[in-house]
């Protein structure tokens, strides 16, 4: 049986965490504000926190349970785990970076396992070099190597991509979807960007407070009322501080409108003041991607993100 069951408590000074939901063997995205408890979750999934109360069972094993007073330590819990800085050794090469997520297996099969890696992600003769001889993408491949090395029960990712450009961005995105269905096992991404979430998500957890708001499909997710009923989640609203500039572009029939390059956008008409309800934020390096995977999306604006002096760029009204 494939699936995490999660149901935490902690009280912290300033903040009380209260969260339980349960996954398959799919790939779940933790959205939110920062300090919404979504890294604080994944730690204590890991096992580098430890919440007042709770129940974690992955494949109907349990990892921690207060009740049953069972607190596996972390490199028990036989999950891989990419952190945000990527923690990858500097005085290490490519190889012994990946073969350092290997603990525990015997080193013929931490051998094959690397190299089977290494392979599969690309980083074929770079094995000797330090992560300061390599490029950030190339760090990235390297950190989702190692934490595969093991062939973890579970895949723990916190906004691993937030120091990527766009075009890294959506690489190291599809190849997150790739690995994850051929791992067949529940992976766990925490971001606040709503476009990646709405890309890579199976199932989207929102996070508000230390609570689950709620929690469905992007699309039911990012369009209904919150819980409370007061209002909508706006996009324009959650990155108003990360993006506050973009565009916001007219669907046609034919489809949604695509990048035609970094400095500029093919797009028939442009609608800035669609309501609020109507409106998804999408950086202009994912439309693509995003009408591939969802086709045509009736009656949805797009917030388009480019870089400073971008042609067409017009500034989003605080109002919106």
């Amino acid at each position: 049986m494939s699936g995490l069951a999660v149901s935490l408590r902690a009280r912290l000074p300033g903040f009380e965490l209260d969260v339980a939901w349960e996954i398959g063997a799919e790939l779940a995205v933790l959205f939110g504000h920062s300090g919404a408890g979504k890294s604080l979750t994944l730690r204590m999934i890991a096992g580098l926190a430890q919440p007042d109360r709770g129940r974690i069972v992955a494949g109907g094993r349990i990892m921690f349970d207060t009740d049953r007073a069972v607190c596996l330590p972390p490199q028990q819990r036989s999950i891989g785990y990419v952190f945000q800085d990527l923690a990858l050794f500097p005085h290490m090469t490519v190889l012994e970076n990946v073969l350092y997520g290997g603990h525990g297996l015997e080193r013929e099969e931490r051998a094959a396992g690397a190299a089977r890696l290494i392979r599969r992600f690309g980083l074929s003769g770079l094995q000797t070099r330090r992560p300061g001889e390599i490029s950030g993408g190339q760090k990235q491949r390297v950190a989702f190597a190692r934490a595969l090395l093991r062939r973890p029960a579970i895949l723990l990712l916190d906004e691993p991509f937030s120091a990527l450009d766009a075009s890294l961005r959506r690489d190291m995105g599809e190849l997150l979807r790739e690995v994850q269905r051929e791992l067949k096992i529940p992976t766990v991404l925490v971001t606040h960007d709503e476009a990646e979430a709405t890309l890579l998500a199976d199932t989207v957890i929102l996070c508000d407070g230390g609570h689950v708001n709620r929690r469905g499909a992007p699309r039911e997710v990012f369009s209904r009322p919150t819980a409370t009923g007061k209002d909508r989640l706006e996009p324009s609203a959650l990155h108003r501080k990360s993006v506050p500039l973009g565009l916001a572009l007219r669907h046609e029939p034919t489809g949604l409108p695509r990048a035609s390059s970094a400095s500029g956008l093919r797009c028939p008409q442009v609608e800035p003041h669609l309501p609020s309800h109507q409106r998804l934020f999408v950086p202009a390096h994912l439309l693509g991607s995003l009408e591939k995977q969802h086709g045509y999306l009736p009656g949805l604006a797009v917030f388009v993100e480019g870089d400073e002096g971008q042609v067409g760029r017009r500034r989003v009204p605080d109002h919106a």
